[in-house]
């Protein structure tokens, strides 16, 4: 017998990686203790994106093309779209509308009452990062180095502007910029209305990260081992960070806190504004998934679920749960949502 979940109208949305599209990570409440039991487990295939919760639905893709809707209360499939092919992305949800990218190039927006496909927008190479929505617009990067802007209602693009790499970065959206990483090493800021470079600022290696944006900074991860923060307006480098190796984990920021991990197993805390490292736990071998941070914890998939105090580092708890290469979990309603490698989707108390 299941225990009754919470109501799904306490749960707070998460309709994006991270959480939104600044990549706070989340502000919901979440218990300090590890969970005591699971209160559903789904099947799908492998996941290498991560969940996201609207009005009590988990929307979840996967590596065998299948996008699944599940109740988030009992986990129970309202339904689910195949794509066809592997979905590496984390969906992002504007309206009524779901999107995702697919290794056949194209993003697909679908209805998320019922999972009716309603356009496709076409790339020249597979899409592994996330959309970002903002204002009617859907920007979104490829591995054929173009970063496109598309309009949410139709697909129809709005421009496409090519840069020096392929675009494993999940974009970020302001008003007037959006933000990317590139595969030559560069962090992109593009006017949002014209698709302009407005200045790039290079590292020394290509970038997987998602570039986090909080107070007029810019936070990213590079495989030169390094986490930058730039100026928003000018790309000027305001601190830098060396890690033990390189950075595929995108940062998640709350209020004067950066969280980051990196290849070398550890996950770092930072002063946003100053770059004064906090502090520093090892967490895993390999560390590429991003953290997320709650009231009160700290939570990262490595090797299963792991749990640190926000303010020193401690790891409050693990469990075994959830090991992923780039999912993340979702902490909302007093519950934790993960999906696994190995296709395991897991609500958690």
């Amino acid at each position: 017998m299941i225990s009754e979940p919470a109501e799904s109208k306490s749960l707070r949305n998460w309709p994006t990686l991270l959480g939104d599209n600044a990549r706070t990570g989340g502000q919901g409440p979440h218990p300090a203790r590890s969970p005591e039991k699971a209160l559903w487990q789904f099947r799908t295939g492998a996941v290498r994106s991560a969940p996201v919760l609207v009005d009590g639905m988990l929307y979840v893709t996967s590596m065998s093309g299948v996008v699944h809707a599940i109740v988030a209360a009992t986990g129970v499939a309202a339904w689910k779209f195949d794509a066809p092919d592997p979905v590496h992305s984390t969906p992002s949800l504007f309206g009524n509308s779901i999107f995702f990218g697919c290794d056949n190039g194209k993003l697909y927006s679908i209805d998320r009452s019922s999972g009716k496909k309603l356009w496709e927008a076409s790339s020249q190479d597979e899409i592994w990062g996330s959309a970002a929505v903002r204002d009617g617009v859907v920007y979104f990067g490829s591995a054929d180095g173009t970063l496109y802007a598309a309009d949410a209602g139709t697909g129809s693009t709005r421009w496409s502007q090519r840069l020096g790499g392929r675009i494993y970065s999940t974009p970020h959206a302001e008003e007037r910029h959006v933000y990317a990483g590139s595969g030559d090493g560069t962090v992109y800021c593009l006017a949002t209305d014209s698709g302009k470079i407005v200045w790039g600022t290079p590292t020394g290696n290509g970038i997987d990260s998602s570039p986090a944006v909080a107070d007029g900074i810019v936070v990213i991860g590079s495989e030169d081992f390094f986490v930058y923060a730039l100026d928003a307006d000018t790309g000027e480098v305001r601190w830098k960070h060396e890690t033990g190796l390189g950075i595929a984990s995108s940062p998640a920021v709350s209020g004067n806190l950066v969280v980051v991990g990196s290849k070398d197993g550890f996950l770092y805390a930072f002063d946003l504004r100053s770059g004064r490292l906090r502090w520093k736990t090892e967490v895993g071998e390999v560390v590429t998934t991003p953290a997320v941070i709650g009231q009160g914890a700290i939570c990262i998939q490595s090797g299963g679920l792991v749990a640190l105090a926000p303010g020193s580092g401690k790891i409050l708890w693990r469990a075994g749960l959830g090991a992923a290469l780039q999912s993340v979990p979702v902490l909302a309603g007093g519950c934790i949502y993960v999906a696994s490698l190995s296709g395991e989707i897991y609500a958690l108390r």
